[in-house]
């Protein structure tokens, strides 16, 4: 049994590209064009690895094909449909951020989707919170009072459609730094077609996230109390290449990719039959909770 990606472009071709690396024969993409599929299908194949089966439809390839695992790399509005019918086939899950967003539910409505799901898992199941991984590299031993974020991407996203985006990167940091927390006192400081700007307190932890889509820049910083650090990241061979700079210091904090750690969390658990699936969704259920009180409310 293998691993299949559903979503052939943008994000998915570095899941498979990642799967495949870490010893797990993907053996199906579902795209939704001839064009998206085949070039994912190149970057496995210039691996040197078996060319997996391309798909437009994820019951075709739910048919056809006899999974242990798949990543959800889909638009965010199709990944509840496509958990849905992951979940009744038993197979592990590794789902891009966030797991679901709906714009047209309330918070009762988006809560109980969540513990519909929860309820319902039989296997692993993972989102992608591999922004956690940038705490984790420094090591702080300190209490953390309050915390800056500011991510600047090449995204499509606009308005609030911007925190959707960007919004689990700076939760999962805020959860490596605090663990389990409350949120209080949110409110958005600015909002405008290509920014997003929002303070609240987690824990008792002051914290501001800026986040903004612009078609040429990408940046990507945070401040723990008066610490400040910056995100070094370059694609090489198409394997990123990342690192985190202490801006007062220029210490340099070289790091394995972040996708790749949280992928390999995912296979040792699921390959490793490890199969703690309500501990690995635990973090995930949560971080999906508390983004819904704050966008939602």
């Amino acid at each position: 049994m293998t691993h299949a990606v559903i979503g052939a472009s943008g994000v998915g071709r570095h899941h498979a590209r990642i799967f495949s690396n870490l010893g797990i024969e993907v053996s199906a993409i579902v795209g939704t064009t001839p064009h998206t599929v085949a070039a994912t299908a190149h970057i496995l194949e210039q691996l040197g690895l078996t060319k997996p089966q391309t798909f437009f439809c994820v019951n075709d390839m739910l048919r056809s094909v006899d999974l242990k695992s798949v990543s959800i790399c889909s638009p965010t509005e199709l990944h509840l449909v496509h958990i849905e019918l992951l979940i009744e086939k038993d197979v592990a899950i590794f789902c891009e951020k966030p797991l679901f967003w709906d714009w047209t539910l309330d918070l009762t409505k988006a809560n109980s989707t969540l513990n519909l799901i929860q309820n319902r898992i039989k296997n692993v199941f993972f989102m992608n919170n591999s922004s956690e991984n940038y705490i984790r590299c420094l090591q702080l031993k300190c209490d953390v009072n309050s915390f800056y974020f500011e991510f600047t991407t090449q995204g499509k996203h606009r308005g609030r459609d911007i925190a959707v985006d960007l919004m689990p990167h700076g939760l999962s940091m805020l959860y490596e730094l605090k663990g389990k927390a409350k949120i209080s006192q949110y409110r958005i400081l600015l909002l405008e077609n290509e920014i997003y700007e929002a303070r609240f307190w987690y824990g008792g932890c002051d914290v501001i996230f800026k986040f903004k889509q612009h078609a040429k820049n990408n940046s990507f910083s945070f401040k723990v109390n008066n610490m400040k650090f910056a995100r070094k990241q370059r694609i090489v061979n198409n394997v990123y290449e990342v690192s985190i700079i202490a801006c007062d210091t220029k210490k340099e904090f070289r790091l394995v990719d972040p996708f790749e750690v949280a992928m390999r969390e995912f296979t040792d658990n699921v390959y490793g039959n490890k199969n703690d699936y309500t501990k690995n969704f635990e973090k995930s259920a949560f971080l999906q909770s508390t983004m819904l009180s704050m966008l939602l409310q």
